[in-house]
């Protein structure tokens, strides 16, 4: 667990993206950027895609060493809240995956 990455991104339906880097990631402190139109677009068709508002299966908490993730979601004033551990379903994994993509690329500036 030493090695875990710690951070919070928000990225509002226009692209907005406000990230604050904790430990164990490229970036440490508040950064920002706006995604490009492609990134918008196959952030939320991911998220359709994998149909993640209405999930309500198995979140696979490991027990209480295991790495967890808070996901939330924000659609058209709705709020979807899944937090979720490693053994987490492919549809939620595919979701985190193209979140880290996210955070990693693009040009971020310091806030």
């Amino acid at each position: 667990m030493q090695n875990c990455k710690t951070y919070t991104i928000q990225i509002d339906q226009n692209g907005l993206a406000d990230y604050i880097g904790k430990v164990n990631v490229s970036k440490t402190g508040r950064y920002y950027r706006t995604l490009s139109r492609q990134e918008k677009t196959e952030l939320w068709e991911c998220i359709k895609r994998n149909d993640v508002f209405n999930f309500t299966g198995f979140t696979g908490n490991a027990g209480e060493d295991s790495q967890m993730r808070l996901l939330v979601l924000v659609k058209n004033g709705v709020e979807k809240k899944l937090s979720y551990g490693e053994l987490a379903p492919k549809i939620l994994m595919n979701v985190e995956a193209k979140i880290e993509e996210i955070a990693e690329a693009g040009e971020w500036q310091k806030r």
